[in-house]
């Protein structure tokens, strides 16, 4: 996952394509470094950005091998961006319309992770997450905070997201604290004074930092990061 919140609209290519550790070098090569069995996320792709409202595209077709992917990646200009590429749980779930953000009214998230006990209203984890958030957030940070603490009642491997309603970006890293679950499902944060990326693992050798885990950080352009303890 990666997201980025920049202070004027500006181009994310490279970002997506052209870093060393981009979005689209995951998407052919999986997690790096990682002492576990790594993966590729051949499992479709999402991009979401602000260009007056939201626009949403996204293919169930790896990243990797889909030149769509590239010409958006390479064409948008925004300042504020999810990018998602997905290995999915449950491969016999692989579509356009389970390809990574999913919409729910005014709100968008992507997820890295598995989270089992959520009402059953899709066949995907992650967009019954969404809907169970959407119909319960008071849409003040307050509020957000206090679902994520409900929601580690759910057994998960991480309730990891990206999520914006438009307005701000909501990256909250919360894995289930066992070791192989804490060193796969990481985020970083990257701030310079143009813009601020947050992203599955470093994109370059820039000054990221580790989020550590229970960590909710709001983005917003204009504003500098805040983190909150959830």
């Amino acid at each position: 996952m990666v997201g980025i919140v920049s202070q004027a609209p500006g181009p994310i290519s490279y970002e997506l394509l052209e870093a060393p550790g981009s979005l689209y070098w995951l998407a052919r090569n999986g997690k790096q470094p990682y002492t576990g069995q790594r993966g590729l996320h051949p499992d479709g792709w999402g991009l979401l950005w602000r260009q007056g409202g939201m626009r949403l595209e996204k293919r169930g077709r790896p990243a990797g091998e889909d030149p769509e992917f590239v010409q958006w990646a390479s064409q948008i200009e925004s300042d504020l961006v999810i990018a998602h590429i997905r290995k999915a749980s449950n491969p016999r779930t692989v579509s356009d319309q389970n390809a990574h953000p999913f919409s729910r009214g005014d709100l968008f998230l992507a997820h890295n992770g598995a989270v089992d006990g959520l009402p059953q209203e899709n066949p995907v984890d992650s967009e019954n997450l969404l809907a169970w958030l959407a119909g319960r957030w008071d849409r003040t940070e307050e509020g957000l905070v206090s679902l994520v603490r409900e929601a580690r009642g759910f057994r998960h491997t991480s309730l990891s997201f990206l999520m914006t309603d438009g307005r701000a970006l909501y990256a909250l890293r919360q894995v289930t604290d066992k070791p192989h679950f804490l060193e796969y499902y990481t985020l970083f944060l990257l701030e310079t004074p143009e813009k601020a990326v947050v992203a599955s693992e470093p994109l370059d050798g820039g000054t990221w930092k580790a989020l550590t885990n229970g960590t909710l950080v709001v983005l917003a352009p204009g504003q500098a990061p805040r983190r909150l303890k959830v």
